[in-house]
């Protein structure tokens, strides 16, 4: 163990390239930049078949109507369902993407008929600089999944709405002020095959419903991360709101810390404290967003185009987050 007191704190950025190629397949590029996500097919029947089995060989305690076995405190035991789920996703993710790897990987279930299992939108935590690499993340259901039972729903194009920390701590967001918006004009149901994968921009907003079938709803979710890039966690406070601390980590630190408090001191090996980063936003709210649209003439029901809505939302939070190092201050039009 290292305390705080022995680590220096370094400042270090991720440089990425000036052109980072994701995907082999120059249409899948395309379709993941502009829109932050893509559907494809990823595992066969057998896979799909392995996958329940490992899920039920794993023996989860359902205490909650959504759970997430990340979440579980036995590191033991998420090793182990973590390793049984990359084992199968990685080579299927490797024919697809340049240079990745699966550095976490989890089940995603929400009980049949639970009336706790929605889960609101959100952008997933951040695992990477803001301004560096790209986050990779999969998720893929091991049944088929509609509206009724919990399917995954996206905000296309999101990714680019603005610059934005999403840290442990459940530190506010710029679009909290208008997640029912949301939910009503700009989500995409994902309507998908067992076996078939959501491989989306961890920036992503994104959602999903309560579980209304009589059946368990099972998904895999995947983080990868660039060969070579480690993890970065990200931590706010209240007491401190604009200051985000961050760490970045190993690959197995990464696999097992505790998604509620992140690392901790005194700090295991494979921790690197680094300079923290200064982040502030305004809050708007609902009405300041629909006051907004209306004056752009884009009305609620306004059945425009979703470019168009997507132009009206990057003009209404540009400018609203500062994402500073130290004291140089820079505002950026667009995000995540």
């Amino acid at each position: 163990m290292v305390s705080e007191a022995t680590r220096p704190v370094i400042a270090k950025s991720q440089s990425q390239p000036a052109v980072e190629q994701i995907f082999f397949d120059a249409h899948l590029e395309q379709e993941f930049r502009s829109r932050g996500y893509i559907v494809v097919p990823l595992l066969s029947a057998d896979e799909v078949r392995a996958l329940r089995d490992h899920f039920e060989a794993a023996k989860l305690e359902l205490t909650k109507d959504f759970f997430v076995t990340a979440s579980n405190t036995d590191r033991e035991y998420r090793k182990r369902v973590a390793e049984g789920i990359s084992r199968f996703i990685e080579p299927a993710m490797q024919k697809l993407i340049i240079d990745y790897r699966c550095c976490q990987s989890h089940y995603v279930v929400k009980q049949a008929g639970g009336v706790n299992g929605r889960v609101p939108v959100h952008q997933d935590y951040t695992f990477l600089d803001p301004e560096g690499f790209t986050a990779v993340h999969v998720w893929a259901p091991l049944i088929d999944v509609d509206e009724m039972n919990g399917c995954l729903q996206v905000m296309p194009g999101s990714h680019t709405f603005f610059k934005h920390i999403s840290a442990i701590g459940s530190n506010p967001h710029p679009y909290c002020c208008y997640p029912n918006v949301n939910d009503s004009e700009f989500m995409v149901s994902q309507i998908m095959k067992a076996g078939q994968a959501l491989i989306y921009d961890g920036r992503l907003l994104h959602s999903s419903e309560r579980n209304n079938s009589q059946t368990l709803r099972v998904a895999i979710n995947c983080i990868m991360l660039p060969s070579g890039v480690k993890a970065r966690l990200h931590k706010w406070q209240s007491e401190t709101p604009q200051l985000f601390t961050r760490t970045e980590v190993s690959d197995e630190v990464f696999l097992n810390f505790d998604i509620e408090s992140g690392v901790v001191e005194p700090y295991p090996q494979g921790v690197e404290v680094l300079e923290p980063i200064v982040c502030a936003y305004d809050n708007r709210s609902v009405d300041d967003l629909r006051i907004h649209m209306e004056q752009l003439g884009l009305k609620r029901s306004n059945a425009r185009s979703f470019s168009a809505v997507c132009q009206t939302i990057r003009e209404f939070v540009s400018g609203s987050l500062c994402l500073n190092k130290k004291k140089d201050t820079r505002r950026e039009n667009r995000q995540e």
